[in-house]
Protein backbone atom coordinates (compact mmCIF):
# COMPACT_ATOMS: atom_id res chain seq x y z
CA UNK A 1 0.00 0.00 0.00
CA UNK A 2 1.17 3.35 -0.41
CA UNK A 3 1.55 4.22 2.83
CA UNK A 4 5.27 5.52 2.12
CA UNK A 5 3.36 8.85 0.39
CA UNK A 6 1.43 9.96 3.40
CA UNK A 7 2.20 12.87 5.46
CA UNK A 8 3.14 11.93 9.15
CA UNK A 9 -0.91 13.21 10.17
CA UNK A 10 -2.14 11.12 7.51
CA UNK A 11 -0.08 8.42 8.60
CA UNK A 12 -1.09 8.32 12.46
CA UNK A 13 -4.83 8.62 11.27
CA UNK A 14 -4.94 6.00 9.38
CA UNK A 15 -3.08 3.42 11.90
CA UNK A 16 -5.99 4.65 14.45
CA UNK A 17 -8.78 4.07 12.22
CA UNK A 18 -7.83 0.52 12.57
CA UNK A 19 -9.78 0.36 15.86
CA UNK A 20 -12.94 0.60 14.33
CA UNK A 21 -14.45 -2.84 13.86
CA UNK A 22 -16.77 -1.54 10.90
CA UNK A 23 -17.49 1.35 9.15
CA UNK A 24 -17.94 4.38 10.52
CA UNK A 25 -19.33 7.67 9.45
CA UNK A 26 -17.88 11.35 9.78
CA UNK A 27 -19.40 11.98 13.27
CA UNK A 28 -16.81 9.89 14.89
CA UNK A 29 -13.60 11.12 12.83
CA UNK A 30 -12.40 12.52 16.14
CA UNK A 31 -12.19 9.16 17.54
CA UNK A 32 -8.92 8.83 15.39
CA UNK A 33 -7.59 12.47 16.44
CA UNK A 34 -4.09 11.45 17.57
CA UNK A 35 -2.91 14.10 20.36
CA UNK A 36 -1.79 17.63 19.12
CA UNK A 37 -3.97 17.34 15.77
CA UNK A 38 -7.17 18.91 15.09
CA UNK A 39 -11.05 17.96 13.65
CA UNK A 40 -9.87 19.54 10.57
CA UNK A 41 -6.48 17.73 10.12
CA UNK A 42 -8.63 15.11 10.87
CA UNK A 43 -10.92 15.23 8.42
CA UNK A 44 -8.25 16.32 5.41
CA UNK A 45 -6.06 13.48 6.32
CA UNK A 46 -9.43 11.55 6.10
CA UNK A 47 -9.92 12.45 2.48
CA UNK A 48 -6.18 11.89 1.81
CA UNK A 49 -7.04 8.39 2.62
CA UNK A 50 -9.59 8.20 0.88
CA UNK A 51 -8.12 9.57 -2.16
CA UNK A 52 -5.78 6.86 -2.15
CA UNK A 53 -7.90 4.16 -1.52
CA UNK A 54 -6.70 3.39 1.85
CA UNK A 55 -10.19 3.99 2.99
CA UNK A 56 -13.28 3.32 0.89
CA UNK A 57 -17.27 4.34 0.81
CA UNK A 58 -18.97 1.31 3.26
CA UNK A 59 -21.08 0.05 1.30
CA UNK A 60 -22.43 -2.48 4.15
CA UNK A 61 -22.76 -0.31 6.66
CA UNK A 62 -26.50 0.88 6.58
CA UNK A 63 -27.21 3.31 4.31
CA UNK A 64 -23.37 3.94 3.56
CA UNK A 65 -24.08 7.78 3.33
CA UNK A 66 -20.56 9.19 4.46
CA UNK A 67 -19.52 6.12 5.69
CA UNK A 68 -15.67 4.74 5.17
CA UNK A 69 -14.08 1.36 6.20
CA UNK A 70 -10.89 -0.33 5.91
CA UNK A 71 -10.93 -3.74 4.02
CA UNK A 72 -9.80 -6.43 6.41
CA UNK A 73 -6.08 -6.56 5.01
CA UNK A 74 -5.59 -2.72 5.07
CA UNK A 75 -7.24 -2.45 8.62
CA UNK A 76 -4.69 -5.67 9.86
CA UNK A 77 -1.99 -3.57 8.17
CA UNK A 78 -2.84 -0.48 9.54
CA UNK A 79 -3.08 -1.94 13.02
CA UNK A 80 0.42 -3.63 13.14
CA UNK A 81 1.85 -0.27 12.40
CA UNK A 82 0.12 1.33 15.50
CA UNK A 83 1.74 -1.09 17.49
CA UNK A 84 4.96 -1.10 15.77
CA UNK A 85 4.63 2.98 16.35
CA UNK A 86 4.24 2.44 20.03
CA UNK A 87 0.91 4.36 19.54
CA UNK A 88 -1.74 1.87 20.56
CA UNK A 89 -1.85 2.44 23.77
CA UNK A 90 -2.93 5.87 23.79
CA UNK A 91 -4.21 5.37 20.60
CA UNK A 92 -7.28 2.37 22.26
CA UNK A 93 -7.77 4.82 25.75
CA UNK A 94 -8.65 8.06 23.65
CA UNK A 95 -10.96 5.90 21.34
CA UNK A 96 -12.51 4.41 24.11
CA UNK A 97 -12.67 7.33 25.78
CA UNK A 98 -14.06 9.43 22.26
CA UNK A 99 -16.57 6.70 21.64
CA UNK A 100 -17.92 7.19 24.73
CA UNK A 101 -18.33 10.80 24.70
CA UNK A 102 -20.53 10.31 21.21
CA UNK A 103 -22.78 7.22 22.88
CA UNK A 104 -23.33 8.47 26.18
CA UNK A 105 -25.71 11.35 25.47
CA UNK A 106 -27.00 9.32 22.63
CA UNK A 107 -28.00 6.51 24.97
CA UNK A 108 -29.83 8.56 27.76
CA UNK A 109 -31.61 10.66 25.00
CA UNK A 110 -33.37 7.71 23.53
CA UNK A 111 -33.56 6.41 27.42
CA UNK A 112 -35.09 9.65 28.07
CA UNK A 113 -37.49 10.23 25.05
CA UNK A 114 -37.26 7.30 23.00
CA UNK A 115 -35.98 9.39 20.38
CA UNK A 116 -35.26 7.20 17.19
CA UNK A 117 -32.67 9.48 15.81
CA UNK A 118 -30.59 8.41 18.74
CA UNK A 119 -31.29 4.63 18.33
CA UNK A 120 -30.39 4.71 14.90
CA UNK A 121 -26.82 6.43 15.31
CA UNK A 122 -26.25 4.10 17.74
CA UNK A 123 -27.36 1.18 16.19
CA UNK A 124 -25.64 2.41 13.30
CA UNK A 125 -22.38 2.14 15.28
CA UNK A 126 -22.97 -0.92 17.33
CA UNK A 127 -19.97 -2.86 16.53
CA UNK A 128 -17.99 0.00 16.98
CA UNK A 129 -19.18 0.56 20.30
CA UNK A 130 -18.65 -2.81 21.14
CA UNK A 131 -15.15 -2.70 19.79
CA UNK A 132 -14.48 0.19 22.26
CA UNK A 133 -16.12 -1.35 25.04
CA UNK A 134 -13.92 -3.92 24.70
CA UNK A 135 -11.17 -1.71 24.10
CA UNK A 136 -11.65 -0.05 27.28
CA UNK A 137 -12.19 -3.04 29.70
CA UNK A 138 -9.01 -4.94 28.46
CA UNK A 139 -7.15 -1.56 29.74
CA UNK A 140 -9.43 -1.24 33.17
CA UNK A 141 -10.94 1.37 32.56
CA UNK A 142 -14.45 -0.23 33.61
CA UNK A 143 -16.58 2.98 33.90
CA UNK A 144 -15.91 3.73 30.31
CA UNK A 145 -16.99 0.17 29.51
CA UNK A 146 -19.83 0.06 31.39
CA UNK A 147 -21.22 3.50 29.51
CA UNK A 148 -20.36 1.95 26.67
CA UNK A 149 -22.59 -0.74 27.17
CA UNK A 150 -25.27 0.89 28.41
CA UNK A 151 -25.28 3.05 25.28
CA UNK A 152 -25.09 0.08 23.50
CA UNK A 153 -27.88 -1.63 25.55
CA UNK A 154 -30.46 0.52 23.34
CA UNK A 155 -29.38 -0.82 20.25
CA UNK A 156 -27.75 -4.13 21.12
CA UNK A 157 -30.55 -6.01 18.62
CA UNK A 158 -29.74 -4.07 15.92
CA UNK A 159 -26.19 -4.57 14.56
CA UNK A 160 -23.43 -6.06 17.39
CA UNK A 161 -23.73 -9.89 17.84
CA UNK A 162 -25.68 -9.95 20.92
CA UNK A 163 -23.34 -12.88 22.31
CA UNK A 164 -20.00 -10.36 22.21
CA UNK A 165 -22.64 -7.73 23.94
CA UNK A 166 -23.37 -10.17 26.60
CA UNK A 167 -20.22 -11.72 27.29
CA UNK A 168 -18.81 -7.91 27.54
CA UNK A 169 -21.53 -7.01 29.76
CA UNK A 170 -21.23 -10.19 32.25
CA UNK A 171 -17.21 -8.98 32.36
CA UNK A 172 -17.75 -5.38 33.29
CA UNK A 173 -20.81 -6.63 36.19
CA UNK A 174 -17.62 -9.02 37.22
CA UNK A 175 -15.56 -5.93 37.53
CA UNK A 176 -18.73 -4.18 39.37
CA UNK A 177 -16.49 -3.00 43.06
CA UNK A 178 -13.68 -2.12 40.29
CA UNK A 179 -14.74 1.46 38.87
CA UNK A 180 -16.47 4.15 40.05
CA UNK A 181 -20.24 3.50 38.95
CA UNK A 182 -23.33 4.74 39.83
CA UNK A 183 -25.61 2.13 40.89
CA UNK A 184 -27.67 3.45 38.30
CA UNK A 185 -25.02 2.91 35.87
CA UNK A 186 -24.88 -1.18 36.81
CA UNK A 187 -28.23 -1.21 37.32
CA UNK A 188 -28.92 -0.41 33.60
CA UNK A 189 -26.24 -3.37 32.29
CA UNK A 190 -27.99 -5.92 34.79
CA UNK A 191 -30.78 -6.48 32.75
Amino acid sequence: WSTQKLEPIELAVFERCSLFRAGFGAALADAVRPPGVSSEQVQTALRALRDSSLLVPDRAGGDGEGRLVLYGAVRDFAFARLVEAGAFDQAAGAFAEAMRAWAEPLGQRHARTGNQEALRALAAEADNLLGAAELALARGAVAVAASLLSALSHASSARASSDSFLDLAARALSHRGAGALSPGAWAELSF
